[in-house]
């Protein structure tokens, strides 16, 4: 009956957590986003003509949409961050209490997990921006092609358009794939390596 009880209160805690995350991320997410958003156009429209002189319309187009995603990305992680830090902390302290070695133990897996995180960052930062810069191609190609549509039928340009958009949108599908095989490997080897932690633990 006593460990029903205390199983009963981990998932209630773990519940409680998960819903508490949930509405934080939620509320920074919204107030936030309107926030960042006029800021940033702020800060766009007093940059000088010659930054819009040396960019295609799709690649300030595609820098201005990105906030969204960094917004979202930089409010998850600062919740999750202070939410898991805080139950890190105290799962820590009564790991010490319980067994030094243990809690040595439990330290170098996650020092191995930070390692593995900085290392796969840098690729993953990478192939971002790469992404970044053929969503911007794409955009490009397609409001090019919608503003002079007229003279792209007079000229019977419709298959070579259509060609160019294509090829950018497999360029950034390509970039897409890349970038979830990365977060997926980490995902993988994420769960391999706190698992084999638990069950050490258990």
């Amino acid at each position: 009956l006593v460990m029903t009880l205390g199983f009963m209160l981990v998932i209630a805690i773990q519940a409680g957590l998960t819903l508490a995350r949930a509405w934080l991320l939620s509320w920074l997410g919204a107030s936030l986003s309107a926030q960042w958003t006029s800021n940033l156009f702020s800060h766009l429209m007093k940059l000088p003509l010659a930054y819009f002189e040396k960019r295609h319309m799709g690649d300030v187009v595609s820098r201005f949409s990105s906030i969204h995603s960094i917004q979202a990305t930089l409010t998850g992680s600062f919740v999750e961050a202070l939410l898991d830090g805080a139950m890190g902390i105290l799962a820590l302290v009564i790991l010490c209490v319980y067994s030094l070695p243990l809690t040595g133990f439990v330290l170098g897996v996650f020092a191995a997990y930070v390692l593995l995180r900085c290392a796969m960052y840098r690729t993953l930062w990478r192939t971002t921006e790469e992404q970044l810069v053929y969503g911007a191609k794409q955009q490009t190609v397609l409001m090019e092609s919608v503003r002079g549509v007229q003279a792209i039928k007079l000229a019977n340009k419709q298959a070579d358009r259509s060609a160019r958009l294509a090829n950018a949108t497999l360029e950034m599908a390509g970039r897409d794939v890349v970038v979830q095989r990365i977060a997926l490997s980490f995902g993988v080897v994420n769960q391999c390596l706190f698992g084999l932690l638990r069950a050490s633990l258990i």
